[in-house]
């Protein structure tokens, strides 16, 4: 196993901490010690957490030789994807656990809420009668005023609110997966881990998307329910001008809830604390207007707790990424290819867009030295049987037109500028060719050159940040960031670039800095 191989000692440090972990269980809510299946549930999780810091461990220090020692760039690589295939079924167990064991929590909490017992009071001591529950709507009141449905109704939206904080909870977990998912696709050096890690991002917004609408339904539901039974009891105490002033509110804070759109990963997450306020403010009200003491003082602690949550999570949003080889034709003497080193079978790749020159499409496989020493070439066997080979790989049509110049330099008689663009290829005519140009415009490039291996993430990450989006590819010795549609555009990046690094040589234009 490539783990064991490259690192011993992690599995030693997962049998060593696990070994400790049962004597660090704790309950989180006092009373549950006794559930075997709640205590359970803590015990798997922290193993499993346990498991996951090993596993990101792992990998970082897999990351760091993979950037020493790219001769065994494709082991190191298998093995990333492979870690990082464990941490992702690890963070979907944790969420699972999770799950579970906060709808026990929940439960728990409910039923010792349920103000069933009325406790004894002291003849005389001047206390409310109706104030025996530091759950507002447990107290005696709202059941004596409400009709069975009504109250009923009330009972359900209670119960609902804690639903969607299980909710909210689990979408905070899930959501340090994406994040975590992000990270490791942008630092994602090969098509495989890429691939893997785009799958897993989609998988995880869909799951994302889902609990969104689970906490919008509920929230709805509780919100149009407490807000019906307050403003009824209200009308009932003949306070007509408080009914006046939670209209006025609500109003507000719709106009708050609008705001949000587009601005968090989930906008009826990042809209709870906005409606979680207005019910607090109904239901603090109604607790000092009926002197529910215990009721207004556990009110004020969720009103507290509220100020110590983040619900408005930014979105993560990814662009997909396509790996593509592109590199220049080089020409050499005597020509890398031979009998043990032979002209590989041509890469077609299903994303994104590369171009290639067509040096020659003929009836039988061809010896290396009728190619003039190109550096690289690819066979392409067709299905009518022919044998065409090509050389290079462009990003764009303009620099494989100077390609193209070059291979008829090199005496080539009759080179043409092959593309292939999500996989469906074509040898476009010099009239479609003009056309592309014209489209083109002024459409320019980032080249960067001066770099010594690949570029820093200190350089990645001042490209993102400047330009999100845009692919940076190698070209031999060189990168490009690219492309732009304006001169400005294109500065703004390079200047964060040369800010990032002094040392690199950074240009704009069509072609590299020679």
């Amino acid at each position: 196993m490539i783990l064991k191989k490259l690192y011993p000692a992690v599995a030693l440090a997962l049998l060593l901490s696990v070994a400790a972990l049962s004597a660090q269980v704790r309950p989180r809510v006092a009373g549950l010690e006794t559930d075997s299946t709640y205590m359970s549930l803590l015990g798997e999780e922290l193993k499993l957490r346990s498991h996951e810091d090993s596993l990101v461990k792992a990998v970082a220090s897999l990351r760091e030789k993979l950037r020493s020692d790219r001769a065994n760039a494709q082991s190191y690589s298998q093995s990333i994807l492979k870690m990082e295939n464990d941490i992702f079924e690890v963070r979907n167990n944790i969420g699972r656990i999770a799950s579970r064991t906060s709808a026990i929590e929940q439960e728990f909490i409910l039923n010792n809420l349920s103000g069933s017992q009325t406790p004894s009071r002291p003849a005389g001591s001047g206390q409310n009668a109706d104030d025996v529950s530091p759950n507002l709507i447990s107290n005696p009141y709202f059941k004596n005023n409400m009709s069975p449905e009504d109250y009923g109704a009330l009972r359900v939206a209670e119960e609902k609110e804690r639903v969607v904080v299980n909710y909210i909870n689990i979408f905070g977990t899930n959501y340090e997966i994406l994040s975590h998912i992000a990270d490791e696709y942008i630092k994602a050096d090969s098509a495989a881990l890429a691939d893997s890690l785009w799958s897993r991002y989609i998988e995880q917004k869909r799951l994302l998307a889902a609990i969104s609408d689970s906490v919008a339904t509920l929230n709805n539901y509780i919100s149009d329910t407490k807000a019906y039974s307050y403003a009824m009891l209200f009308d009932l105490m003949n306070k007509s001008g408080l009914i006046e002033e939670f209209n006025n509110k609500s109003t507000q804070a719709r106009s708050a809830e609008a705001q949000l759109k587009g601005k968090s990963e989930s906008e009826p997450i990042s809209a709870y604390p906005i409606r979680k306020r207005l019910t607090l403010d109904y239901e603090m009200t109604l607790a000092q207007t009926l002197g529910l003491n215990k009721a207004l003082d556990s009110l004020r602690k969720v009103s507290n707790n509220l100020n110590s949550v983040v619900f408005d999570l930014p979105p993560i949003i990814l662009e997909e990424r396509f790996f593509i080889d592109y590199e220049p034709i080089t020409v050499h003497s005597p020509s890398r290819y031979n009998a043990s080193n032979p002209i590989p079978q041509l890469t077609i790749y299903d994303k994104g867009t590369i171009y290639r020159i067509l040096l020659g499409s003929f009836q039988r496989a061809q010896p290396v030295s009728i190619f003039r020493g190109a550096y690289p070439i690819g066979l392409w066997k067709t299905d009518e049987g022919r044998y065409n080979y090509y050389a290079g790989g462009f990003a764009t049509q303009a620099e494989a037109e100077e390609a193209l110049e070059q291979m008829k330099k090199v005496g080539f008689k009759a080179p043409k500028i092959a593309m292939w663009e999500y996989g469906d290829y074509s040898l476009p005519d010099e009239e479609q060719l003009s056309q592309n140009r014209d489209a083109a415009g002024t459409l320019l490039r980032i080249y960067i050159s001066g770099v010594k291996g690949d570029l820093s993430e200190t350089v990645k990450n001042a490209i993102r940040e400047a330009a999100p989006g845009k692919d940076i590819i190698r070209l031999g010795d060189k990168f490009t960031v690219g492309t732009f549609g304006n001169e400005g555009e294109a500065e703004k990046v390079a200047a964060a670039i040369r800010a990032a690094d002094p040392v690199l040589e950074v240009s704009i234009s069509g072609n590299p800095t020679e």
